[in-house]
């Protein structure tokens, strides 16, 4: 009988800390909190679409419509969303952007953001994210480019 106890209880914790591992795509709102202070500057509209971009069963690729040309890849990697991608800077560059969602809680989320450029790659940014399902398009808040 303790076996099966045993056994009902492992099966209950693996389905539990599983199912916070599903990510669909879709619309969502991404909020940044830049710096040391986290001090939140903005929000952006952006939009998953599953197409298998990579060799991870759940990845596709991504895009803001409230920025044209940022865009990129995203794959579910266990419990990270894990996104990426590039967009066209003042300078005639591009901006690299990186980001990691932890799909539980949003705890140990965030992103960080460099010039592609001739080494050394020059820093530009980084602090915490959350990531929301759902949002309106066109509907930004805060600042007009990438904190």
């Amino acid at each position: 009988m303790k076996t099966l106890a045993a056994v009902t209880i492992g099966v209950a914790v693996f389905f539990s800390s599983a199912s916070f591992a599903k990510f669909r795509p879709g619309d969502y709102t991404l909020t940044f909190y830049a710096g040391r202070k986290h001090a939140k500057s903005g929000s952006v509209c952006i939009q998953f679409v599953k197409t298998h971009a990579t060799e991870f069963r759940n990845s596709g690729t991504w895009s803001s419509p409230d920025m044209e040309d940022w865009g990129g890849n995203y794959t579910v990697d266990g419990e990270y969303v894990r996104f990426y991608g590039t967009y066209p800077d003042n300078t005639g560059g591009y901006g690299v952007t990186n980001f990691y969602y932890h799909l539980g809680t949003g705890d140990v989320s965030g992103y960080d953001e460099w010039t592609f450029s001739s080494p050394p790659i020059q820093p530009l940014g980084e602090g915490i994210i959350t990531l929301d399902h759902g949002c309106t398009p066109g509907r930004r808040h805060g600042r007009a480019s990438i904190p």
